[in-house]
């Protein structure tokens, strides 16, 4: 049965103080103390309270439509987990805040702040008085009073309602967009421009709404123009310096000079924008740039500072926190590159920072275990299929559109073949290894890639325990004495020709020209583990990477026999996986009700309400089949339940990186550290996750998947994954969750 509707299901489902932080040892934000309101809520009720600000001299339809739609859209991404609260971060944009409002109670009473787990370079306002600021935009920042101007910006977005002023606007150019003077004659693409005018009009106007709330602050009025650049820039690293090959190169393994662009072919950085800003949401950078500054000139900085609610050194405090974050979440979007190159920059500053190798580490086994199945160094079993793994990133021409020193990091990992490059990093792996080794997370990395390595060298022989140099100096003194012997035996007075400085010259002059031409035509992966070759650590890790890799060949040479195939139908044919588990973690169930036609729409109230039900189905259900289940569900937290809200982040996204790598690369997850963790206090490393889709055409028809996952190898099992042409009434969901954990509970005859 192919995964594939289950993984585009799955793939759009989930979709402290700082001085206490320690950087070489760092640990990623999570949220602590009480669980705000805003996440324990029901989005139903928050819909039902806004209802009461309804304009009776406005379209109440759209208006109370916007009111559904922005509530739900704002819950999901609050539950998704990737929002924090009383963190750090969020601690620190509050704190600005309160000094932007200072003089506005009621304003500051209004609104909450809170920061977003994401890379990118943005803050957004909702209707509902949350301002949310990622934390790339943090790490992007030079100093407390920009972060001061756009929060100011983003307040007056709220003040003044321009998220339900936008969506009006936007209901009324679809509605009449081809009886209007404004829409004739015009294509699709020019409509949705058109929709983003009024977009822009409003960002004018927050602009100067903003900067007169900022003026009344202590605020900098020099740190302003600096904000545009942080906007231009938005797109490169969160800072600029050179890359140098020594970083990936060392004693055991260099690289020839054609894996390196020569400095001078680097793509400069040129920061382009439209000056015509018409096909933009916003006004161009440039325009805002001057009507700010207009502003701004006629005031003085008299009395003002970058720094208002504490010192230079708090505000870089958080933003080095931001910028750790920000590699991890390069990690999590398999921007490996871009992840380099950022703990690249933070190394400059905290080089002994074992997360930072961590990332890199991470960062290089994921890019070699990616590169391994694009280019299809490995065979698979029926079950496997390398269609769903693809990137940007992984492109051979990736780096051409780079600017600036990290596309030196894109070009050199685009240069290497999967051999080479599967020895580079496990040759980086082990020194990492050697240098922290009690790391259970770091170990499991390195037995993996010897399986990785496997795939490439079936002996430790193709290995040598000799440098380039001293085989290729070895082999030039005996093609040179072996020509000599031929024309000359060797005399005593033969060999005192050359005096002992003659020698020595004569030594340096064949070590040049050895070390600038041999290595280029070498095979250098050869030479990585020179001096580990024969240790114990390295052979028994060998063994057992072709150990591993001639199991995987059997399991896939049984299930494509006649007999494994066999089997494979049998399983089908009588739906059974009977996997024998008796206790597992339930992962939020997921219902979702949609209404197709020619705008399909989802019916959020009774995809809430379906929901709450089917969690209860699942309970009943597995307590009848006797499978032990802890429910971990963003629906039945309290405010003192924080914890696993963070455990519901990790596990989410450790489901997402498991859709991502396409269920053959049985990888860990990148936070596996933290999946550990969890798997140990509850005493099970099985996670299910299950949900509906409810499709109502002229008929309802619904989709059912359940499967579940081992949190400690990355494999997982398609328990169910069924559609069904009916109503998904109480009684057909409990037949088939109850068959769900019948499955799970049940065990499977052994093969004789």
């Amino acid at each position: 049965m192919s995964n594939k509707p289950f993984l585009l299901i799955l793939f759009l489902c989930l979709s402290i103080s700082t001085n206490a932080q320690d950087f070489n040892n760092y640990q990623l934000l999570k949220s602590t103390g009480k669980i705000p309101k805003d996440f324990l809520i029901p989005s139903s009720e928050k819909y039902k309270k806004e209802l009461e600000n309804v304009d009776k001299n406005n379209n109440q339809k759209d208006q109370k439509q916007f009111y559904l739609e922005s509530n739900f859209l704002i819950d999901d991404l609050l539950q998704s987990a990737k929002v924090l609260f009383n963190d750090p971060i969020t601690a620190y944009v509050n704190k600005v805040a309160d000094e932007l409002l200072k003089d506005d109670e009621e304003m500051r009473q209004k609104l909450r702040f809170y920061a977003v787990r994401s890379s990118a370079v943005n803050a957004f306002a909702t209707n509902q008085g949350i301002i949310f600021v990622n934390v790339g935009l943090l790490a992007q920042l030079e100093s407390e009073a920009q972060l001061a101007f756009i929060l100011a910006h983003e307040i007056s977005h709220v003040r003044h309602g321009h998220a339900l002023d936008m969506y009006l606007e936007a209901q009324k150019i679809s509605r009449y967009s081809s009886r209007t003077d404004l829409m004739r004659n015009t294509s699709f693409d020019d409509r949705i421009v058109a929709k983003n005018y009024f977009s822009k009009e409003l960002e004018t106007h927050a602009d100067k709404e903003g900067l007169d709330l900022y003026l009344t602050s202590k605020y900098s009025l020099e740190d302003l123009d600096g904000v545009f650049d942080v906007l231009q820039y938005s797109y490169l690293p969160f800072d600029i310096i050179p890359f140098k090959r020594a970083f990936f190169e060392s004693e055991f393994i260099t690289f020839p000079e054609s894996y390196f662009l020569p400095e001078e072919e680097l793509n400069e950085i040129n920061g382009s924008y439209e000056e015509d800003d018409s096909k933009s949401t916003h006004p161009s950078i440039d325009k805002r740039r001057t009507a700010c500054s207009e502003i701004i000139a006629n005031n003085s900085n008299a009395n003002r500072s970058a720094f208002v609610t504490g010192s230079k050194e708090d505000f870089l405090k958080v933003r080095d926190i931001a910028r750790f974050e920000l590699a991890y979440y390069y990690l999590h979007d398999f921007r490996y590159q871009d992840a380099i190159y950022a703990c690249y920059i933070l190394q400059q500053k905290y080089p002994n920072s074992l997360y930072l190798k961590k990332i890199i580490t991470k960062s290089l086994y994921g890019y070699t275990k990616f590169k391994n199945e694009l280019k299809g160094v490995k065979p698979y079993s029926v079950s496997y299929s390398d269609e769903d793994i693809s990137s940007d990133y992984m492109s051979k021409n990736a780096h051409e559109d780079i600017e600036g020193p990290s596309q030196q990091v894109y070009y050199f990992l685009a240069q290497l073949e999967p051999k080479d490059l599967t020895v580079f990093t496990l040759r980086y792996a082990w020194d990492v290894v050697q240098e922290y080794a009690d790391d259970k997370e770091l170990q499991t990395i390195l037995e993996d890639l010897f399986l990785e390595l496997a795939y490439h060298y079936e002996k430790r022989s193709e290995f040598s325990t000799q440098s380039i140099l001293e085989l290729s100096m070895a082999k030039l003194a005996k093609a040179k004495q072996d020509s000599l012997d031929k024309i000359q035996p060797k005399t005593p007075e033969n060999t005192t020709k050359l005096s002992k400085y003659d020698k020595i010259k004569k030594q340096k002059k064949e070590q040049e020209i050895i070390s600038e031409e041999e290595i280029d035509s070498t095979e250098y992966s050869k030479y990585a583990f020179r001096d580990v070759l024969e240790s114990k650590m390295f052979k028994n890790l060998f063994s057992k990477g072709q150990k591993e890799k001639q199991d995987r060949e059997a399991r896939t040479e049984y299930f494509n026999s006649s007999e494994g195939r066999a089997e494979l139908r049998k399983r089908r044919k009588n739906r059974m996986v009977a996997l024998g588990i008796d206790s597992v973690l339930v992962y939020s169930p997921y219902y979702v009700k949609i209404i197709e036609g020619r705008k399909s729409k989802v019916d959020h109230l009774k995809s809430e309400k379906n929901q709450l039900q089917l969690t209860d189905i699942l309970v009943k259900n597995a307590e009848l089949a006797k499978v032990n289940i802890t429910l971990l569900n963003t629906n039945n937290l309290n405010e003192s339940d924080a914890e696993a809200f963070n455990e519901l982040r990790i596990l989410s996204e450790w489901m997402s990186q498991q859709n991502r790598f396409g269920g053959n690369l049985l990888m860990k997850g990148f936070d596996q550290d933290y999946a550990d963790k969890i798997v140990q206090k509850y005493g099970t490393p099985y996670l299910l996750f299950t949900g509906i889709a409810s499709i109502q055409r002229s008929k309802t028809h619904w989709v059912y998947w359940s499967v579940l996952f081992d949190l400690e190898t990355g494999r997982y099992q398609v328990i169910k994954e069924d559609y069904y042409k009916q109503k998904d009434t109480k009684t057909q969901l409990n037949a088939h969750i109850f068959d769900t954990f019948f499955q799970i509970k049940s065990k499977r005859k052994k093969r004789s």
